[in-house]
């Protein structure tokens, strides 16, 4: 991997950015629904859930239709501009049928631009260091939306929340500025898009080892809690929103520091040990979590999502596209984000209402369950060589 490749660090910034904006948004809107709006944790994890499986379709087909054209760009700057422009309904919000309807809209921007966008940067390590080349963007995502819970905390005692929401708005639109910078990579246009005179195909069928690796991926989302509960376990905890955004902060940081290292680890030690160790360090937290709430211990599971989410986010992209073919990688990568999403739906309300209705220890026990079933159908996964371009 060239240290010094264009596409590959304007990714980072633009992720920079458009997490800094993010950032200024989300941590506040566990509060928001359930504070101002009175919505409950099933709500909480509806919103969470539904915003991605609406867009899954996109996602998976993005990928597709990136690979039939030969072309990255166009989805990845699309992408980002649906996701700014959203950004916008969170102002005038005031019911949480609103901010499900941003929060979908943004979600699809996320589809639309992510599977071609990490194509791009594995086409950019050309079968070298991808698990590098995925680590730091995942690092420069992880630091802008570091930066956009520092600003959140800074302003939560100083603004309303819809005036926070108005200023995340500047960083949101320059990444998309940003993201006109990036340039098409040579071999994805002259590889992937076929002759003007050549029959159309069916595209084949994903390999079954990308399958299953998808499969795997997905049922570990499926138990995986998303950082808004634990949000909500600082509330319940006793904690004010300024302790609760600064422990977010420092979770930030633990992602930031730890996603480049993992994935440098796991180009040398292979990607299953890696995501072994990041599904078990999630198995623990869920099985702290019950009992870390109202105590100084729930700072440490923070600090541990923080490292679970290090490992898995950037290592899955890395063997995913470690397994993918050449020609079907951007594909691949839409189908592991799809998969995902679709799958976002069912385990956030199911969590939800778990936390909300029954206990917080039924919720991390269903997300234990399922982690466990993950870690094992990925162990019976073979070995991957990563792919070369």
């Amino acid at each position: 991997m060239k240290s010094t490749s264009r596409n590959l660090w304007i990714s980072g910034w633009v992720s920079l950015l458009t997490d800094l904006s993010s950032h200024m948004i989300f941590p506040l809107l566990p509060f928001y629904l359930t504070r101002v709006l009175g919505a409950g944790p099933a709500i909480v994890g509806l919103i969470e859930g539904a915003a991605e499986s609406v867009a899954a379709a996109l996602k998976l087909y993005a990928g597709r239709w990136s690979d039939r054209m030969g072309r990255r760009k166009p989805f990845v700057i699309g992408g980002y501009a649906l996701s700014a422009l959203s950004k916008i309904l969170f102002i005038p919000a005031l019911t949480w049928m609103l901010i499900l309807g941003a929060r979908v809209i943004e979600r699809i921007g996320k589809g639309i631009r992510s599977a071609p966008r990490d194509a791009l940067i594995a086409e950019e390590a050309q079968g070298q260091g991808v698990g590098a080349a995925f680590g730091l963007q995942r690092a420069m995502d992880g630091a802008g939306g570091m930066l956009g819970a520092i600003i959140c905390w800074l302003l939560v005692s100083r603004m309303e929340y819809r005036e926070i929401f108005l200023w995340s708005l500047i960083p949101a639109f320059l990444a998309v500025i940003v993201a006109c910078g990036l340039r098409e990579t040579g071999s994805a246009a002259s590889l992937l898009r076929p002759p003007a005179d050549a029959p159309r195909t069916p595209r084949p069928p994903l390999p079954p080892t990308v399958r299953a690796a998808v499969t795997a991926c997905a049922i570990y989302a499926l138990g995986h809690l998303s950082f808004a509960f634990l949000l909500l376990a600082g509330s319940a905890g006793g904690w004010p929103d300024e302790r609760t955004l600064l422990a977010y902060v420092l979770y930030l940081a633990v992602y930031t520091v730890v996603s480049p290292i993992a994935g440098r680890a796991s180009d040398r030690v292979g990607r299953r040990r890696m995501l072994v160790l990041g599904y078990a360090v999630f198995g623990v937290l869920a099985l702290a979590l019950p009992f870390a709430i109202g105590s100084p211990w729930l700072l440490l599971v923070f600090l541990g999502y923080g490292l679970a989410e290090a490992i898995t986010d950037s290592v899955q992209r890395a063997w995913i596209a470690d397994l993918a073919p050449r020609d079907q990688r951007a594909a691949a990568m839409g189908a592991y984000h799809a998969a995902i999403a679709i799958v976002a739906l069912p385990g956030g309300f199911a969590l939800g209402w778990l936390w909300g209705n029954v206990s917080v220890a039924a919720a991390c026990a269903a997300a234990l369950t399922l982690t466990t079933i993950a870690a094992v159908a990925l162990m019976r996964i073979p070995h991957a060589t990563p792919a070369r371009a």
